[in-house]
C-alpha cells in the first residue's frame, strides 16, 4: 500500500518526520473536494484526453483562484512538487489541513482522509533549525520526489504557489 509523508527540507537534504499509510487520503482527497465543490465534477480529473487534460488544468490553476477559500489553496499548492511551507508559517498550514480535513469528512465521511493528521503533526513538530528550508509532503510513496532530492530544484514556498507571500 502506498503512503503519504511529513518531510522537514533541509539545504541539502530531507528526513521524513510522518508517514500515513494509504496515500488516497493526501493528494487525492483535497483533489477530489476541490474538483467537486470548485470545478462541477464527480471526482477529480484523471488527465486522460484532451477533455482530462483540460480538466487537470483548471485543478491546478484553482491554487491561485480567490473564489477557492485560503486555507483549501493552501491545502492544495502542499500537493505539488518541490513546494514547502516556511517554518515560520507551520501554524498557518496545520490550522488550513484542520479546516479543510473537516470539510473534506464532511462531503466524504466514509473515504481516507489524512489533513486532520497532517494538521496534528504539523502543530507537533519541534522547532526546527535556521538550515530548514521548509516542510514539504510527498503524496504518495509511488512517485518520491523528495527520496533523491538534494537541494536542486529549489523548493517553492507554498503561499508563493498561491499568490500571496
Amino acid at each position: 500500500m502506498s503512503y503519504s509523508t511529513i518531510n522537514v527540507v533541509n539545504t541539502k537534504s530531507v528526513r521524513a518526520v510522518h508517514e500515513v499509510q494509504n496515500s488516497w487520503g493526501s493528494a487525492p482527497a483535497i483533489w477530489n473536494y476541490l474538483s467537486t465543490c470548485f470545478l462541477g465534477l464527480s471526482h477529480m480529473p484523471l488527465g486522460f484526453g484532451a477533455e482530462g487534460e483540460a480538466a487537470l488544468h483548471r485543478l491546478w490553476a484553482l491554487v491561485t483562484d480567490k473564489q477557492v477559500p485560503w486555507h483549501l489553496r493552501l491545502c492544495h499548492a502542499w500537493t505539488f512538487d518541490y513546494v514547502v511551507c516556511p517554518p515560520e508559517r507551520l501554524v498557518e498550514l496545520a490550522q488550513a489541513c484542520e479546516s479543510a480535513g473537516a470539510e473534506i469528512k464532511r462531503l466524504y465521511p466514509n473515504r481516507v482522509n489524512h489533513w486532520p493528521a497532517f494538521s496534528y503533526h504539523l502543530a507537533k513538530l519541534p522547532r526546527l533549525s535556521r538550515r530548514v528550508v521548509g516542510v514539504g509532503l510527498t503524496c504518495t510513496s509511488v512517485s518520491d520526489i523528495w527520496l533523491e532530492w538534494h537541494g536542486d530544484p529549489r523548493p517553492h514556498s507554498i503561499f508563493e504557489i498561491c499568490g500571496r507571500s
